[in-house]
């Protein structure tokens, strides 16, 4: 699996996506830092898309102020063709969207004393997932 995030010029990033499609490797693509002028064909090539609250609405131009709202939000991604969005939503959880199933996944209550690396820990709970082709998680 090619894992991606927008740190290294937009180029690259669509370079590897094209290298991974074209060489049968999976591709997840964190979008972080978020920028508007990323290219959503090339995010649709991804297997996997893992914005955040914050860079899905800088993505979709779309309020996340509720959950119903990250929902709107992450189907017009979907709608646009994106295989599998998980929005990682912080204490509230994360939201795993396809065309055709939707779970969200609540977080562990903790006593946070620092968020900082929080979206590195979706990741490295969100990879041993997809690694090992889990089935869509159903809520209990």
């Amino acid at each position: 699996m090619i894992v991606l995030q927008l740190e290294v010029q937009l180029e690259t990033v669509y370079h590897a996506i094209e290298f991974g499609k074209k060489n049968g490797i999976e591709v997840l693509l964190n979008p972080a830092p978020a920028l508007r002028e990323l290219d959503m064909s090339y995010a649709c090539k991804c297997d996997f898309f893992i914005p955040n609250e914050t860079e899905l609405e800088i993505l979709t131009g779309m309020s996340v102020d509720t959950y119903d709202h990250i929902r709107l939000a992450a189907r017009s991604l979907v709608d646009k063709g994106l295989n599998n969005i998980i929005v990682t939503m912080s204490e509230k959880g994360a939201l795993w969207m396809t065309r055709d199933q939707e779970v969200h996944v609540p977080a562990f209550k903790v006593n946070a004393v620092d968020t900082s690396g929080a979206a590195v820990t979706h990741l490295l709970v969100a990879f041993p997932i997809i690694m090992f082709k889990a089935v869509m998680l159903k809520p209990l």
